[in-house]
Formats: C-alpha cells, sequence, structure tokens
C-alpha cells in the first residue's frame, strides 16, 4: 500500500441556521408538530404483530367513518392515481360502460385505467 499525501485540502463546513421556509404549492408541504414526532418512532415491518394491530385500528376507524358492519373494508397506501384506479376497477368491470368527465390529466388517467381493465369508456366534455 502505497501512502501520499493529498494535494486537496478537506473542505471547511460552516455551520448554518436553517429557517424552515413556508411551503404553499402542490409538492412537498410542512409537517404539523406531532406528524414530525411521529416519524422519529420505530417503523413497523409488514410481518410484525404491531402492524397487524395498526391495520386492525385504522379498519375499526374506516367502518366507524363509513357507518358499516361490514368486514371488507380496506386501507390503501398509494397515491390519487392509486386511488382513482382501486375505485375504477372495484366498481365497474369488463364490457361495463365507464363515464368520464375531462376536466385534466386525471381523465386520460382514468381513460388509460379502463382500457387496460377493458371497460368501455364515453368521454363527456362539456
Amino acid at each position: 500500500m502505497s501512502s501520499s499525501k493529498m494535494s486537496i485540502p478537506p473542505p471547511n463546513f460552516v455551520e448554518r441556521e436553517f429557517k424552515e421556509p413556508l411551503f404553499c404549492g402542490p409538492g412537498p408541504c410542512n409537517l404539523w408538530p406531532s406528524v414530525r414526532e411521529a416519524l422519529t418512532k420505530p417503523v413497523f415491518s409488514p410481518l410484525c404483530q404491531q402492524f397487524f394491530s395498526a391495520l386492525d385500528d385504522i379498519r375499526a376507524g374506516i367502518k366507524y367513518v363509513f357507518q358499516t358492519k361490514s368486514n371488507l373494508v380496506l386501507a390503501i397506501s398509494g397515491s390519487g392515481h392509486s386511488g382513482m384506479e382501486t375505485v375504477i376497477t372495484n366498481l365497474v368491470g369488463p364490457k361495463e360502460t365507464l363515464l368520464i368527465a375531462t376536466r385534466g390529466i386525471w381523465d386520460e388517467r382514468a381513460y388509460n385505467i379502463a382500457i387496460v381493465q377493458c371497460i368501455v369508456s364515453i368521454i363527456y366534455i362539456n
């Protein structure tokens, strides 16, 4: 092993004061203090009992919010697109008809979901 001197000195890191910005757009957002605190807690594995207990609590909350006694309730973690896909694919079957109102990119996404699921689409333009 050869030893050699470094020709470039190490950088001088300066402690900087960080002022949290106020995010007002659709992208990143400021966190409530309670959320920030929750993020410091341990993460559950999807295979541990604590995870399943938390899911049971979430299901109980969903049953309360929607005032249902059915045990067929499901919380899905995902983007708005995944929520829309879940609703469309669970309410409209292949060869059934889906009415899509044109209001932006979401109508295009709904149309693409319908194509994949062999759902007949009617596009409503106002």
